[in-house]
């Protein structure tokens, strides 16, 4: 169990997209909430007890004022230049389907100035943030420039009705995989970038090719974490599912903290981390996961609620 506080003077920084999700419910309901991935694993890490910044796109309009707000209450730091960014703050329509599965479609742009990684102990990516250009290459450098330094993870999270042919797709993936030290993406992203594999396969893979800590999540079957040892399971705590909108950020957000906390983000940048001590990470990620499965939207837990969870 993750017990310990944040470590003072530690900063991370998540790059990427801040939108607002146009929730389009079962019983035909319809709802805005801020969300993104980038947004949501910022906002989770924060919860938690981290100092934590976003550098994202947002307009100067009303949607853009809700996700400022939303990021703010959950303390959060916009980067420099964030705000105003685009004329007008990006929108995914989310329809939920009867398992609480979630498909997008997006109206989204992405044109970020580059974010100063100078400071951060962690910088994280990934999402739409890490394909759409012109801002995927301007990232792709940043994480580039801060990985002498700070701890760089990338989620893959794909959106195939976004990002293109899956070539390009594969080609950006390897670019920020080479990058990482930390390396996560879902069974279905791992099954639509890599068909004819099984998960298991796509995580060795990209651990032996990447030299990353390479971890796979699979709902409700727990999930895969591979090193240069090999690839170890973990499970998924049971809940009632109440939808899966960020709960795989929330697992990001969960994982990263574990890191910091348990102070094996060293180990991981030297590419020299022992798998024991990241399933007990990946445990504490799954409980966070599950909380947020286990309520509407992108509802990330704060740590009082992760260590109730975990101690029921």
């Amino acid at each position: 169990m993750i017990a310990a506080n944040w470590p003072a003077g530690a900063r991370a920084l998540s790059i990427g997209e801040a939108l607002v999700d146009i929730v389009h419910d079962r019983a035909g309901g319809v709802a805005e909430h801020p969300g993104g991935s980038p947004l949501n694993v910022a906002v989770g890490l924060a919860r938690l007890g981290a100092d934590v910044e976003l550098a994202a796109c947002l307009g100067d309009d009303e949607r853009g004022a809700m996700v400022r707000r939303h990021a703010e209450a959950s303390g959060v730091t916009l980067s420099r230049g964030t705000l105003g960014a685009i004329a007008r703050t990006s929108t995914a329509q989310a329809t939920l389907a009867a398992d609480g599965g979630a498909s997008y479609e997006f109206a989204l742009e992405w044109r970020p100035a580059r974010p100063d990684v100078t400071g951060f102990d962690v910088v994280h990516t990934g999402s739409i943030a890490a394909y759409l250009e012109p801002g995927a290459t301007t990232v792709l450098e940043a994480v580039e420039a801060a990985a002498s330094a700070a701890l760089v993870s990338f989620d893959a999270n794909v959106r195939p009705t976004l990002i293109g042919p899956r070539a390009g797709a594969l080609a950006r993936v390897a670019a920020f995989a080479r990058v990482a030290q930390l390396v996560k993406m879902s069974d279905e992203d791992a099954a639509w970038l890599y068909p004819g594999r099984s998960a298991e396969q796509s995580a060795a893979a990209l651990a032996a090719e990447t030299g990353a800590v390479a971890i796979i999540t699979r709902g409700a079957a727990g999930g895969l974490l591979a090193t240069d040892t090999g690839v170890h399971e973990f499970p998924a705590f049971p809940v009632a599912t109440v939808d899966t909108v960020g709960a795989g950020d929330s697992f990001m957000a969960g994982f990263l903290f574990a890191v910091v906390v348990g102070g094996l983000a060293p180990a991981l940048r030297r590419r020299t981390a022992d798998a024991e001590p990241l399933l007990d990470a990946a445990r504490f990620a799954a409980a966070c996961a599950a909380i947020t499965a286990s309520r509407a939207g992108a509802d990330l837990p704060s740590a009082e609620e992760v260590a109730a969870f975990l101690g029921r």
